[in-house]
């Protein structure tokens, strides 16, 4: 087939040829299905080990941030596991084992709910010691106004 084009401003004009290809034969595209079947186990199992290394590395990093934002709300001892529970994945993240990976992560994401607990425990605690005056504090401080447009 033959193919041409043609620059209308510059009146130039290119072209091209394109052939078949001899294509692949019967027998070579059935053994290329057989490798992929064989293949398909590791494949799985590969994207299982980068999904798992991206879920924990994703835990890591919002976990740590977390804690460093909340570092005073957070109970020192629950920051100390969660620091040895991070180190552990961070060893497991070496290896090739998802479902090692997998077991780490779900460790880390149970202790890591325990921050949230405390945050939220502290903020009721002391909403509870002003009586809830928190909404009042809040209207004392908002200034209400009219606004005119001129002419």
């Amino acid at each position: 087939m033959n193919v041409k084009a043609k620059d209308k401003g510059t009146g130039k004009e290119q072209k091209i040829t394109i052939t078949g290809s001899s294509g692949l034969s019967k027998d070579e595209v059935e053994k290329m299905a057989k490798e992929a079947e064989i293949h398909a186990d590791d494949d799985k199992k590969k994207k299982d080990l980068a999904e798992a290394r991206n879920i924990a590395e994703s835990l890591i990093y919002s976990t740590e941030k977390v804690i460093k934002e909340n570092k005073d709300k957070v109970d020192s001892a629950v920051q100390k596991d969660i620091e040895e529970k991070i180190k552990e994945l961070q060893e497991k993240l070496k290896t090739d084992n998802a479902d090692e990976i997998k077991a780490k992560t779900d460790e880390l994401s149970m202790l890591a709910q325990k921050i949230g607990e405390q945050i939220y425990k502290q903020a009721s605690d002391k909403k509870e010691e002003k009586g809830g005056e928190d909404e009042s504090e809040e209207k004392k401080k908002t200034v209400e106004g009219e606004y005119e447009e001129g002419k």
